[in-house]
């Protein structure tokens, strides 16, 4: 359980118009976006990783397994509810490392943050937020978000391992981004698959 005052929690809820039914699985990567671009005005330099996470590098670069040097600051959890999809976010702002639920979780605070007001940060996410919705729904907006979540996805590029539910284990390189908000990857033998879920950690190297 987050100690009270130490984190902030928040839900957005996105309507038919906003999110089309097929690019559902874009929608994590969405709201982690908001994320990224918020925290950056707070002094981070926060990446993506997929699906759901938004990370720091740990300036003491201690590395810890399936993570190497990156710290999990914020999360993203969506849940489609009849014609709506909830977005809940959950930053870690103020906590100690004995208030964090895992060993690969930082805070603001931890991470050397500029400042530590979480209603400014929610005020910041949910402009984020809200501009991201309104450029995908343009004309070439999913070709600029596609770009836009590529740049700051730490996950591409790294040879990774995804724990796939219902699936054998994956490994290989992740190369890119599916039409769906998949992650692609390419095993050894050059055989490109596409991951719509699962929990990826780093491969040794």
């Amino acid at each position: 359980m987050t100690t009270p005052g130490t984190a902030l929690t928040v839900s957005f809820v996105a309507r038919p118009g906003e999110v089309a039914k097929e690019r559902i699985g874009w929608v994590p990567l969405v709201a982690g976006l908001a994320v990224v671009r918020a925290l950056t005005d707070f002094g981070m330099t926060p990446r993506l990783k997929w699906p759901n996470d938004v990370i720091v590098e740990d300036p003491n670069h201690h590395p810890l397994p399936g993570w190497g040097t990156s710290r999990k600051i914020a999360g993203v959890l969506c849940e489609a509810v009849g014609e709506a999809v909830v977005i809940g976010v959950g930053v870690n702002v103020s906590q100690g490392v004995e208030e964090l639920p895992v060993v690969h979780g930082a805070s603001l605070a931890m991470m050397g943050a500029s400042r530590l007001d979480r209603e400014e940060l929610l005020g910041a996410i949910a402009t984020e937020l809200a501009s991201i919705c309104r450029e995908w729904g343009t004309d070439g907006g999913q070709a600029k978000l596609t770009n836009d979540i590529t740049r700051v996805c730490d996950t591409i590029g790294k040879e990774i391992a995804v724990d796939r539910p219902g699936a054998p284990s994956l490994m290989g390189r992740a190369v890119g981004l599916s039409i769906e908000g998949g992650l692609l990857v390419e095993s050894a033998s050059g055989r490109v698959e596409t991951v719509l879920a699962g929990d990826v950690s780093l491969r040794a190297s």
